[in-house]
């Protein structure tokens, strides 16, 4: 991903991915790392609505799968930060704690 440059007056939105999942990709979740080359302070304001975490997709019809937020979350964070299984060493796949 190009790097985007700073533009006076506007704002940027970062997306995530259950907005992707749900407009079928018209609207790209991004990775977003923030650099600051200036010598001025950068202000950065996140905001988190509690949802329904029953909801399935409002916004395409297409989408049959039936999954609801919750599973999409649940399936993500698994996807991402699990190790696959041989990945993870003899003791965690035989269940020996540490």
């Amino acid at each position: 991903m190009d790097p985007r440059p700073a533009v006076e007056d506007r704002f940027v939105i970062n997306l995530g991915d259950m907005v992707q999942r749900w407009t079928d990709g018209e609207y790209q979740s991004n990775l977003h790392r923030v650099i600051i080359k200036a010598g001025t302070e950068r202000f950065s304001v996140p905001a988190f609505w509690y949802g329904d975490l029953e909801a399935t997709n409002p916004l395409n019809p297409s989408d049959t799968s039936g999954e609801n937020v919750q599973e999409f979350i649940r399936k993500k964070f698994y996807q991402d930060y699990s190790l696959p299984l041989e990945s993870r060493g003899t003791a965690a796949v035989v269940g020996v704690a540490n």
